[in-house]
């Protein structure tokens, strides 16, 4: 079986799961192969926000060690985290010691950071990504130590981002459909191109459209086909053999 197809096999196991700790399951159990054993995901809360607040609006999964996330959101280290605030700057995935420490609480972050390896969280990977409501958004996984190839990133974005949304769902009660609303032709060629990793504006140039009408093609197609997120409507549409 082809790495491709063991992104799709593993996409459709996600689909399957109906609670978001079977999720949480789901991606652990392929992050774990390099050393990423733990994972916390959702959306960066506003500031001076309550530690009960942030776990129930904000959390979407929540797969810290026993006794670390309590601890984090109590102490409000959110605040001055610097990989929470990488995020809000930085859309790209990156490694966790790439967030650079603001000297104006490097005291604090440091004691967190510390306080973090005692639970075993002494590396890590965040996936930052837009929610379709505009909020930013991530996936952070850790571990005690781990060893993360380069192709690895990549899947593992396509695949977070993909588990985000399923999140998304579960959280809002709704569920995927089965069968899909026809695309046009036009919707279905984005989609292809979107799925090769082009961009609204190389989309545009590609079909001789606009720009605004590229990107409501990609809305109309994410619509059809249940989707959360671009991420998703592609991994949808490859599932149902709408675009190959």
């Amino acid at each position: 079986m082809s790495k491709f197809d063991d992104t799709l096999s593993l996409i459709e196991e996600i689909e399957r799961t109906s609670t978001p700790d079977a999720v949480c399951q789901q991606l652990l159990n392929l992050s774990s192969q390099y050393g990423l054993t733990c994972l916390l995901a959702g959306t960066l809360p506003r500031p001076r926000e309550t530690a009960s607040k942030i776990r129930d609006q904000n959390v979407f999964l929540n797969g810290w060690p026993m006794g670390w996330a309590e601890r984090y959101f109590e102490r409000n280290y959110i605040f001055i985290d610097p990989i929470a605030t990488k995020l809000q700057s930085d859309l790209t995935a990156f490694t966790w010691d790439q967030a650079r420490i603001d000297p104006a609480v490097a005291t604090d972050a440091n004691r967190m950071f510390g306080e973090a390896t005692e639970f075993g969280l002494c590396a890590g990977f965040a996936i930052p990504f837009v929610t379709l409501e505009g909020s930013i958004a991530s996936i952070s996984l850790g571990g005690q130590r781990i060893e993360l190839p380069p192709r690895a990133k990549g899947m593992l974005s396509l695949i977070s981002t993909y588990t985000m949304g399923r999140a998304i769902q579960l959280r809002n009660n709704t569920k995927q459909q089965t069968l899909y609303r026809p695309l046009t032709h036009r919707e279905i060629e984005a989609m292809r191109w979107a799925a090769d990793g082009k961009t609204e504006w190389e989309i545009s140039v590609i079909m001789s459209i606009s720009e605004h009408t590229a990107a409501k093609h990609l809305n109309n197609a994410r619509t059809k086909l249940g989707a959360v997120n671009r991420v998703q409507a592609i991994a949808n549409a490859i599932r149902s053999g709408i675009i190959r």
